[in-house]
């Protein structure tokens, strides 16, 4: 079983190339540079798990700033196992 303590959950968004590698290793679709930067940068909140300093999953709330938020960009980059 892996050490849960070699994880982390860090506030803040990834960068604009890991964000693409986190959408792109499990299935979902690519997103260009420049829509990822601009997404990224209007992020209410947002996480990234890292383990051994590297970036393995995100999540974001986004929303529109008045009546609606959500929880978007759930992805854990690596094959599920406990302590992730």
């Amino acid at each position: 079983m892996p050490d849960p303590s070699a994880y982390e959950v860090r506030p803040g968004v990834p960068s604009v190339e890991d964000y693409r590698r986190l959408r792109t290793r499990p299935g979902l679709t690519d997103k260009s540079a420049e829509g990822a930067a601009v997404g990224l940068a209007h992020t209410w909140y947002g996480v990234v798990a890292v383990h051994g300093g590297d970036p393995i999953g995100m999540g974001r709330i986004i929303g529109d700033a008045g009546c609606f938020f959500q929880i978007s960009s759930r992805t854990i980059g690596v094959m599920m196992r406990p302590g992730v």
